[in-house]
């Protein structure tokens, strides 16, 4: 291909290709110094092109002659679509998080009591003083005589 494509991504111009190379029915091979990543959904424009597409295979490098992406043509309701996203997977049992210990039950309620009182709240721990900053030399000073 002679002219420069377009390469659009979301609508936007994200750069000219002027390198093409196996331009096919299912794909093309856009020399690009930025490739996107595997999986974007792109539109190829250009004289008499409007062709959607998906990154299939991205190859980065120094040389701009050799750095690209190859891109398969897709349909316009493919090219809207997301690429499968992968699936994670699911936790093994030895990495589970133990289960919290159980609350204490709450101490039997006395007899003589009428009413059922609370228990007592628990104390907020004791906060420690702070820290005041050490100066060089164990934080005493020298008295100069």
């Amino acid at each position: 291909m002679d002219s420069a494509i377009e390469v659009r991504y979301a609508g936007v111009v994200v750069g000219r290709a002027t390198q093409v190379k196996d331009w096919t029915g299912g794909g093309a091979f856009i020399g690009f110094t930025e490739p996107l990543p595997t999986g974007t959904s792109i539109e190829l424009r250009g004289e008499n092109i409007a062709q959607p597409a998906r990154v299939e295979e991205v190859l980065e490098s120094s040389d701009a002659s050799v750095a690209g992406m190859r891109v398969s043509f897709v349909t316009s309701s493919a090219a809207v679509a997301p690429a499968a996203a992968p699936v994670a997977a699911p936790p093994s049992p030895s990495a589970a998080p133990a289960a919290p210990p159980p609350a204490a039950a709450p101490p039997p309620a006395s007899a003589s009591s009428s009413s059922p009182s609370p228990p007592p709240a628990p104390s907020p721990p004791e906060a420690a003083p702070p820290q005041q900053p050490q100066q060089p030399g164990g934080g005493k000073r020298k008295r100069r005589r």
